[in-house]
């Protein structure tokens, strides 16, 4: 690609002409058959086609526009970064913001939960300790088994108070190598 536009140039320059180009062209290649790899320019020099200020102006010239093409796209690059970052800041901020939403979720129907947990808890209690009265077997049995389910519903609730504290940054934690 380098080759065809430094070509192009020197014939567009009128310093070569397409013949002159294609006739290096194909001793260049001839020559890598050989083993021998040699630089088209250099090679335009030798043939006399091209003197060698000629060939570094266009060169300097052709590196010049590379090194502004390089400049633009690393600009561009930059460009899509940045605005890739403030995209990507504003998705966490946005997800702060949902954790922050689920947590309080979390925490609220937790004590909603508690209370009337509680008052279950305490009336079971009440049959179990027979102050509401004697049950039958059948009737303690049942109780027991209820009693069993609301304890594991308080402990599941103790456990969401327990998560959103953590989550929320109200347990402090002693670390210490163990």
């Amino acid at each position: 690609m380098l080759v065809s536009r430094l070509g192009d140039e020197l014939v567009k320059r009128g310093f070569l002409t397409d013949e002159d180009l294609n006739s290096a062209l194909n001793i260049q290649k001839e020559r890598s058959r050989q083993g021998e790899h040699i630089l088209i320019g250099e090679l335009l020099v030798r043939m006399g086609l091209v003197n060698r200020d000629d060939l570094d102006h266009v060169v300097t010239q052709h590196i010049s526009q590379l090194q502004e093409a390089l400049a633009h796209s690393n600009q561009r690059l930059e460009d899509q970064v940045q605005q890739r970052t403030a995209q990507l800041q504003n998705a966490l901020v946005k997800l702060t913001e949902l954790n922050q939403l689920k947590l309080n979720f979390i925490s609220n129907v937790s004590h909603e939960l508690r209370m009337p947990m509680q008052f279950l808890i305490g009336y079971l209690d009440l049959l179990g300790d027979g102050t509401l009265g004697s049950l039958s077997g059948e009737q303690h049995k049942a109780l027991t088994s209820m009693q069993r389910a609301s304890q594991q519903l308080k402990r599941l609730i103790e456990d969401l108070l327990q998560f959103s504290s953590a989550a929320n940054g109200e347990i402090p934690l002693d670390m210490a190598p163990i």
